[in-house]
């Protein structure tokens, strides 16, 4: 539990968090998505400016699964592609 409680910390981004230490998936609907707003403006992309400014050497790289109208039931089956993929660091997931 230790693992997990550091990394749902607000006030730091972990020295452990590098490129080579996995992928962050942002799975969703449309909020993942980004509909609406600017591709640049989605919040996958903006955690992952955030990231590459705190951490210019070893940004984690950032994939995102998310399609409009997708369920919170359906959205099930992406964490399940994350998780199988084999290199996932962390899954964030974010459905209305």
């Amino acid at each position: 539990m230790r693992g997990v409680a550091y990394w749902l910390r607000r006030d730091a981004i972990p020295a452990v968090a590098r490129a080579d230490s996995g992928v962050i998936y942002c799975v969703g609907d449309s909020f993942t998505y980004g509909q609406g707003v600017e591709p640049d403006e989605a919040w996958p992309q903006v955690l992952g400016r955030l990231l590459r400014g705190a951490m210019p050497d070893h940004p984690p790289p950032i994939r995102t699964l998310a399609e409009p109208g997708r369920s919170s039931s359906t959205s099930v089956l992406d964490v399940k592609t994350a998780l199988g993929a084999g290199d996932a660091r962390l899954v964030l997931i974010l459905t209305g």
